[in-house]
């Protein structure tokens, strides 16, 4: 017997049996016969929604007690069975078992992984459209974390905009490139690393004249002491400056950072809509399309990588340059 079974489809009302095609809404948790839910395209039980809640069942669950439910499928099975029935898959004695149960949300999580890549959509309806694409093209671009970015799509394309993304407010670059927003993430670094340079001439401003005693007792050249002790004054002379500058810049860094996390999914949103119409409009069959959008989609571990190199080949430069702005001082 599925998870489902017994409980009511609150679009017709029905009854739910282990025969039918029973699809969940991946926010609450709402299960709907799926022909109910394309009809709707959404979920309706607008309360969970606006209280944060699960969906939890209704009947309660006497028929289980001398059942054994599957933790793959959800299937119920005689006591005394050493396999489901449904699935095939063995169960392990009791002395082997854990006794935590899963809960529902862990069952909805299991069930949404055994769709894979069969189910890109999440059992939403694939035919719907998100400003003129199919949410299937849109899915299969998406590829990793359907389930969180699949229904903030569906609400950007009914004119809704802010929606928090705590990996671009923390790293904005590194979540662009991860998710190949190269040209983005490449602005964005730029961005930063300007801010970065009135915050660390004050940062030099507060640490040379402590750290000229340490080079004069290690025997530093005195050419390079006087160097130092040139730029050092230059620095001072421009304390007021240096400090408005790197305030200002610190509080502009938070601010983009802000709007980032803010407007990130809707910025990736844009940019996969821009990806997948060009890429439907190439000539080729339904898989080859398919393996396309997969291809040019998802994300890449490499390009973080590559994003953190051209941060740190950046910092590289920039103490050169200073070292060299220090000695043609």
């Amino acid at each position: 017997m599925g998870i489902h079974t017994g409980e009511k489809c609150i679009v017709c009302g029905q009854v739910f049996t282990d025969a039918d095609d029973v699809v969940v809404c991946p926010e609450c948790g709402t299960p709907y016969h799926r022909a109910c839910w394309q009809k709707n395209g959404a979920c309706i039980n607008l309360p969970l929604h606006e209280s944060g809640k699960s969906w939890e069942p209704t009947k309660p669950r006497e028929e289980t007690r001398n059942t054994r439910i599957c933790p793959d499928c959800g299937t119920g099975n005689p006591e005394d069975a050493t396999h489901c029935s449904h699935c095939g898959k063995p169960f392990l004695r009791p002395e082997e078992q854990q006794e935590v149960t899963p809960t529902l949300r862990e069952q909805l999580q299991q069930a949404t992984e055994r769709m894979g890549s069969a189910d890109p959509t999440c059992g939403l309806n694939e035919e719907q459209k998100l400003d003129g694409e199919r949410l299937e093209d849109v899915a299969n671009f998406v590829e990793q974390n359907n389930l969180y970015y699949l229904p903030k799509f569906l609400r950007f394309s009914k004119g809704g905009r802010i929606s928090l993304n705590f990996p671009c407010l923390l790293f904005p670059p590194y979540y662009l490139a991860y998710r190949k927003m190269w040209a983005a993430a490449l602005i964005v670094m730029g961005i930063m690393l300007l801010l970065k340079i009135p915050q660390s001439l004050q940062q030099m401003q507060i640490l040379l004249p402590d750290y000229l005693p340490t080079l004069r007792q290690t025997g530093a050249p005195a050419e390079l002491l006087q160097t130092f002790q040139a730029f050092s004054s230059r620095l001072d002379a421009h304390e007021t400056l240096l400090y408005n500058a790197a305030m200002i810049s610190s509080y502009l860094e938070i601010i983009i950072s802000i709007l980032l996390g803010l407007f990130g999914n809707r910025l990736y949103y844009r940019f996969v809509l821009r990806k997948v119409h060009k890429l439907v409009q190439e000539d080729v069959s339904p898989d080859m399309k398919r393996r396309r959008l997969r291809q040019e989609g998802g994300v890449n571990g490499w390009f973080l990588v590559a994003m953190l190199g051209i941060q740190m080949g950046a910092s590289i430069i920039f103490s050169l340059i200073m070292m060299l702005v220090m000695l043609l001082s």
